[in-house]
């Protein structure tokens, strides 16, 4: 099995990734909730186990998601701002 482009997995992995896909949901909603930009909130949560996993940054698409989501009234962004967006994520964790 595969999920998303990532690597080749078994029903473990499947299992790894919708905890990670959960974990997000639970701790990016409340932050959304109180109006925290994408980069707040992503630089706002401890990523706790999933801390080490690569391509942190794809964590300003997964709250994008759960945005559009939440406020259905949001203009949607365009694929060139998340991208800026997952840019100054990774500077500022830097810091």
């Amino acid at each position: 099995m595969t999920h998303d482009k990532g690597p080749v997995t078994d029903k473990k992995g499947i299992r790894k990734v919708k905890a990670y896909f959960e974990f997000i949901y639970n701790q990016g909603k409340p932050r959304l909730e109180k109006n925290m930009s994408l980069v707040n909130a992503a630089l706002d949560m401890d990523l706790g186990e999933f801390n080490n996993w690569i391509d942190k940054e794809r964590l300003i698409i997964n709250l994008h998601c759960i945005q559009k989501e939440l406020f259905p009234h949001k203009k949607e962004l365009s694929p060139v701002k998340l991208f800026g967006l997952m840019e100054t994520y990774l500077q500022k964790m830097v810091k």
